[in-house]
């Protein structure tokens, strides 16, 4: 499931459950909603499964984008640096 929400300044994208091939889309056309040079934040920390397919279409929706995120675990840091997505601060998963 995804929640996407507006705070003052930032928009917070939220998802829980499975990470998977839909998921990934969906969080895809949210992240392409967000308005140009709108701060935005991803949390993936109630997310308890993640596909690694899922995480090449995020990799996609990510590129020139500065988005917080927040939940991916070491793998899936790795998995977006292979594929040209490096986090602005990933100790802060």
């Amino acid at each position: 499931m995804i929640v996407s929400q507006m705070e003052p300044q930032r928009r917070v994208i939220q998802m829980e459950g499975t990470f998977d091939l839909p998921a990934a889309e969906q969080v895809a056309l949210a992240l392409q909603a967000a308005p140009a040079g709108q701060e935005v934040r991803l949390d993936l920390t109630r997310v308890r499964d993640f596909h690694d397919f899922s995480v090449a279409v995020l990799a996609r929706a990510l590129q020139g984008r500065r988005v917080d995120v927040r939940g991916l675990r070491t793998h899936h840091l790795r998995l977006l640096r292979y594929m040209g997505v490096e986090m602005i601060d990933p100790a802060v998963v």
